[in-house]
């Protein structure tokens, strides 16, 4: 090893073990030979005696054992053994690995090195999608939304980039709904109460995100059915209840009325 101040220590040789492996350098090359003894020997030299099962290394000769050392010093090792396989390359050259199959896909065959893996269906980013609700003047019929004028309507539309910009705009005469932010999901939510005197048929949304995502949804606008009931009134309501009061107060007084002319008939007699 080499002194760096604190005495030799298995470290310095280890990496100047894996460069001579990485160069193909024998390890008996003379120019690394010190006092007889080669690079490998002083590796080998830091290797703790804890039985015939040892595997461990010290920092410095005669210590305890430690696990950067042991950590170097065994794959300083393992650099001079694939130097020595002609079939091997060198320790940071990994490119001789076969990838094992997935496990998962049982008789998949696996990639060849270089080659681009598959991609996962699954994990491809979902596409950008529409869904229109609303209050009770938003119907569907055939697939296609329909909102009634002065009703509200409610765009969700999912498959965005989480917190993206989306500017919203509704056709055929362009209404800019304004910039909507998606939420932590990628979802962007608009609520639209429809004017009263909005044109009225079919109508295209769309949402442009600032990833260049685009999506549109057709709707249509319908009028207002003149025919369709109306819910009575709270001024209706108290007028009615107020009639109701009235009856029950004139229909007292006429009974009393009325017994106190058979009490007065009785007294009579």
């Amino acid at each position: 090893g080499s002194d760096l101040g604190g005495g030799e220590n298995v470290e310095s040789a280890a990496q100047v073990l894996v460069a001579l492996s990485a160069l193909g350098v024998p390890v008996n090359d003379p120019l690394f030979v010190k006092a007889g003894k080669t690079v490998l020997d002083s590796v080998l030299s830091f290797v703790v005696d804890e039985g015939a099962a040892s595997a461990a290394f010290s920092h410095l000769a005669n210590g305890g054992v430690d696990p950067m050392a042991t950590y170097q010093g065994l794959y300083a090792l393992v650099a001079l053994l694939r130097s020595l396989d002609s079939d091997a390359t060198s320790l940071y050259d990994m490119s001789d690995l076969v990838p094992a199959e997935n496990p998962s896909e049982p008789g998949e065959k696996p990639s060849e090195p270089g080659e681009k893996p598959a991609e996962n269906p699954g994990e491809k980013p979902a596409e950008p999608s529409v869904s229109i609700t609303g209050d009770d003047g938003v119907v569907e019929v055939d697939g296609v939304v329909s909102v009634t004028l002065g009703k509200t309507i409610t765009f969700q539309v999912s498959g965005f980039e989480p917190f993206e910009w989306v500017q919203v705009v509704v056709h055929s005469t362009p209404l800019d709904l304004g910039k909507h932010q998606a939420d932590e999901f990628g979802v962007v939510t608009v609520v639209w109460p429809v004017p009263a005197d909005f044109e009225v048929g079919s109508h295209t949304v769309v949402f442009k995100g600032d990833s260049g995502k685009e999506v549109s949804e057709q709707f249509n606008v319908v009028a207002a059915d003149p025919n369709a009931p109306t819910g009575g009134t709270a001024s209706d309501a108290s007028s009615v209840a107020g009639l109701i009061l009235l009856l029950c107060v004139s229909g007292s007084s006429a009974l009393f009325a009325s017994a106190r002319r058979r009490v007065r008939g009785v007294a009579v007699v």
